[in-house]
């Protein structure tokens, strides 16, 4: 019999094996496991299939509080695990990734805290040690604002994100959501011929003030941004969500050169600006 520290995992386990939930997980049900392709231990699936959770945000989901008793994963038959998991970063949450060395993905979703010193933290370097996905898509999501990967942990995931560049598959993904990455420069070096897709919600917060005058122009320099080659992507901006409500219109902002802007038509009862 396997156990899972977790009662959660337990759950998703039993659900991608097509077992009851009363049920337990034996190695004999892992190792003879041929119901499908893929076996699926996906947080979002389950939840989103149990009318008492159905209408929860993947924020909202029960964390994982330890990933003990999946590395028995490794006796499947095949490559074919779909891990999408939300961690736990409270008090009793352990964030140890290592019973996922060796296990070989289809895809991975991490979510959790990863740079929220305030909480405990997904580890990257850990992430570094795992199995490059052998298909689909990688995640690695903060379930808060501004706490998901920022830049140090960027340039540590990336080496392995190259080598995920460079798996052979026909189309590769690659997540990063909450971050509070401003440099993407470290993700140069990724397969440019590959189908691979980075995709990226996030930004960064400033908490130095900027001040206006009610009914005139806002000036402000925007915050360094630099792509994957080096390129200065605050020199692009051309609207602002800044302003009120049905009053948005694309190309809102003036570029004054050198990373300045000017907007017009701010919001006076906005308190942060976009």
């Amino acid at each position: 019999m396997v156990n899972f520290t977790d009662p959660t995992l337990a759950a998703l386990v039993k659900a991608g094996l097509g077992l009851k939930p009363t049920d337990n997980v034996t190695v004999g049900d892992i190792k003879s496991y041929t119901k499908a392709v893929t076996l699926e231990v996906n947080e979002q699936t389950y939840m989103a299939s149990n009318p008492a959770t159905s209408q929860l945000t993947p924020s909202q989901y029960t964390p994982v509080e330890s990933l003990n008793g999946i590395q028995y994963l490794k006796l499947l038959p095949s490559d074919m695990i779909d891990l999408r998991v939300r961690l736990g970063s409270d008090a009793n949450a352990n964030t140890d990734l290592t019973p996922l060395y060796g296990i070989k993905f289809n895809n991975l979703s991490l979510v959790g805290n990863f740079s929220n010193p305030n909480a405990k933290e997904i580890d990257v370097n850990q992430i570094t040690k795992l199995e490059v996905p052998s298909y689909g898509g990688v995640g690695l999501d903060g379930d808060q604002d501004y706490n998901g990967i920022n830049n140090a942990e960027l340039k540590t995931l990336a080496p392995w994100v190259i080598a995920y560049s460079n798996n052979g598959q026909q189309y590769d993904y690659f997540g990063l959501d909450s971050t509070s990455v401003t440099d993407y420069s470290p993700l140069k070096g990724v397969n440019r011929t590959a189908n691979l897709n980075i995709s990226v919600t996030g930004g960064s917060y400033n908490p130095t003030p900027i001040y206006a005058v009610k009914g005139q122009p806002i000036k402000f320099t925007a915050q360094p941004f630099t792509g994957l080659d080096g390129e200065d992507l605050a020199s692009s901006y051309y609207f602002s969500t800044s302003v009120p409500a049905g009053t948005a219109k694309i190309y809102n902002l003036k570029n004054l050169g050198n990373d300045k802007y000017e907007l017009d038509g701010a919001d006076p009862s906005a308190t942060t600006l976009t």
